[in-house]
C-alpha cells in the first residue's frame, strides 16, 4: 500500500515571484522606453519597396509596352532597369516590331556593364533584329555535291 505524505505547511512556489518581477519589468520598460527602438535623428524615412500596377488592354499591347518602357526609363534609368528593358526588346521582337527592338537593344549595347554574358546576349539579339529587318544579306544556299 502506497501512502502519500502531505504536509500542512504551505507550499512555496517561484511562480508568483516571477510574475510580479515580470510585471514590474514590463511596466518599467514601457515607462522608460527602449533606446534601440527610438528613431535616430540622422536617419531619414526610406521605404525601398515600391509597387507599380500595370494595366493594359488586350487589343492595345503595343501602346502598353511603350508606356511600360517609358515608365522604366523614368524610374530605373541606370543599371537597375537594363534587364527589364531587355525583356521589353524581346516583347517587341515577339510582336514583329524589329525596328523598335533594334533601337532599344542598340541603347542597351552601349551601357557599360561588367556582365559579359549579358553584353553577348544583347549583341546576339541585336544581330537577330538586323537579320529579321533584312539589313544582313542571307548567305547563298549551299549546293549539295
Amino acid at each position: 500500500m502506497i501512502r502519500h505524505l502531505t504536509s500542512d505547511l504551505p507550499r512555496f512556489s517561484f511562480r508568483p515571484v516571477w510574475r510580479s518581477l515580470g510585471g514590474s519589468f514590463l511596466l518599467f520598460s514601457t515607462l522608460v522606453g527602449s533606446p534601440s527602438a527610438a528613431p535616430k535623428k540622422n536617419e531619414s524615412v526610406h521605404d525601398p519597396i515600391r509597387t507599380y500596377q500595370f494595366k493594359f488592354q488586350r487589343d492595345a499591347a503595343y501602346d502598353a509596352i511603350r508606356s511600360y518602357l517609358a515608365f522604366l526609363q523614368k524610374v530605373a534609368p541606370g543599371l537597375e532597369g537594363i534587364g527589364s528593358q531587355y525583356t521589353v526588346a524581346d516583347l517587341f521582337m515577339d510582336q514583329g516590331r524589329f525596328e523598335d527592338a533594334a533601337r532599344l537593344l542598340k541603347n542597351l549595347s552601349e551601357v557599360p556593364t561588367q556582365d559579359d554574358y549579358f553584353r553577348a546576349s544583347v549583341m546576339m539579339r541585336l544581330a537577330t533584329c538586323y537579320m529579321r529587318k533584312g539589313c544582313i544579306p542571307r548567305p547563298p544556299p549551299i549546293s549539295p555535291r
